[in-house]
């Protein structure tokens, strides 16, 4: 029975805590220069440091905090005596941070040793950290992130949850959200882009972005093609890309409330996807490959991510399309199941595919009609695309987005004759 009793919370505590100290003590020992007296403190330090936190977390809170501010007061005359050749704070701010680990480990060890992890990953990231900050990232980066996070983290939570206004067709947090997806849009295809080039960055934040909103991502590829930051073939293609995972999406929803639905339009549902797809890569086929000079430019140090500008008078015109139809909903809701749901797939497809689908499933409407209310519900989301188009990148990336979308639903509708065993 002395085994099994050594497994207790004390021995998992020890555990860690030396984990911890020693992980944390390694880092600050490969960190030093060829002068040990220039470094307060290396593996013995920080793993003493960390046992201390522990032995206090046992004795009791007024030793923690005389612990706490005894380790503090190490720290800070370790850095008096190192500053005239280490003019750094890292290791003199570690000490505490660890001493605190080591305290925490009596409470939550599993939490414990995740940050403990945390802390020497972040030590040991140094190069890669200063590199990314000063020669990666730009000025005009960083205040889009800041922009990005207040937006989320700042404004977000201040927004009214509930919709007001007549038939509560004003959303607030709905606007918001809007503005935010085109703002990440806008960063995860610069970030791409910076990454990878135009050619295969753009389309790949276009495909990603896709699955968030593709009626912001097909705004955002128009707005950066106006602007000249991208090609126009790459924009219309990572548009289509985006609208494809859109339509991915739609097909899985589909295929959760009615499978028998999904059964009954899979040449429809397929035949639109493989379209698209088809669409874009013609499009980045016949597209030039990029010199060396235009991937300097398009990846120029000097841009930012986004055009906040630009980003909050599109989600203002999505935000109207969007209440237009709501309204539309709410005073002619009556004519029928099916023209409520063409109606909100101006807005939002995916609710519209729900709705249908949930129809066909308590066989409200027939499987003929439920497969043609699809395509309509496609053709009007593609609508409210080729609007959204046309506003943000101008009459020739409009042209494109829409003939090809107009192509994929063609071809879709056609194969409404073809046989399907149901």
């Amino acid at each position: 029975m002395a085994l099994p009793s050594l497994v207790t919370p004390n021995f998992v505590a020890v555990a860690v805590t030396v984990g911890i100290g020693l992980m944390i003590g390694i880092e600050r020992e490969r960190a030093r220069s060829g002068d040990d007296d220039g470094h307060p403190g290396g593996i013995r330090t920080f793993s003493l440091v960390s046992l201390a936190g522990l032995l206090a977390a046992w004795v009791g809170p007024y030793m923690q905090l005389a612990g706490f501010l005894g380790v503090t007061a190490l720290a800070v005359a370790a850095h008096l005596r190192s500053r005239a050749t280490d003019h750094g704070l890292t290791t003199e701010v570690a000490m505490p941070v660890t001493f605190l680990l080591g305290s925490l480990t009596t409470q939550a060890p599993a939490w414990t040793a995740g940050l403990g992890v945390l802390v020497a990953v972040l030590l040991a990231s140094k190069n890669t950290m200063h590199r990314f900050s000063r020669q990666v990232l730009t000025a005009a980066e960083v205040r889009d992130g800041l922009i990005l996070a207040a937006a989320v983290l700042v404004v977000l939570p201040l927004l009214p949850e509930q919709p007001f206004g007549p038939a509560g067709l004003l959303d607030l947090r709905r606007l918001w959200l809007l503005l935010v997806a085109l703002l990440a849009i806008g960063m995860l295809g610069h970030v791409s882009q910076r990454l990878l080039g135009a050619r295969a960055g753009v389309p790949l934040a276009g495909f990603l972005a896709g699955f968030a909103s593709s009626t912001a991502a097909t705004a955002n590829f128009g707005q950066r093609v106006r602007d000249g930051v991208i090609d126009g073939r790459i924009g219309v293609a990572s548009a289509l890309l985006a609208n494809l995972a859109s339509l991915l999406m739609f097909i899985v929803i589909v295929g959760g409330l009615a499978p028998r639905l999904l059964l009954a339009s899979a040449w429809p549902l397929a035949t639109a996807a493989t379209a698209l797809l088809v669409s874009a890569l013609l499009l980045l086929w016949h597209q030039p490959r990029e010199p060396a000079d235009v991937r300097r430019e398009l990846a120029d140090v000097g841009s930012g991510a986004f055009r906040l500008r630009h980003a909050a008078l599109l989600a203002l015109a999505i935000f109207a399309i969007t209440v237009i139809a709501g309204a539309m909903n709410h005073w002619f809701g009556a004519a029928g199941a099916m023209t409520t749901a063409i109606i909100a797939a101006l807005a939002e497809v995916h609710a519209a595919a729900a709705s249908i689908a949930q129809l066909a499933a308590t066989d409200s409407i027939g499987m003929d009609r439920a497969v043609l209310g699809l395509l309509l519900v496609l053709a009007a989301s593609f609508v409210a695309k080729g609007v959204v188009a046309a506003l943000s990148g101008g009459r020739l990336y409009a042209l494109r987005f829409c003939s090809s979308l107009g192509l994929a639903l063609l071809l879709a509708g056609a194969t409404l004759a073809l046989p399907l065993a149901m």
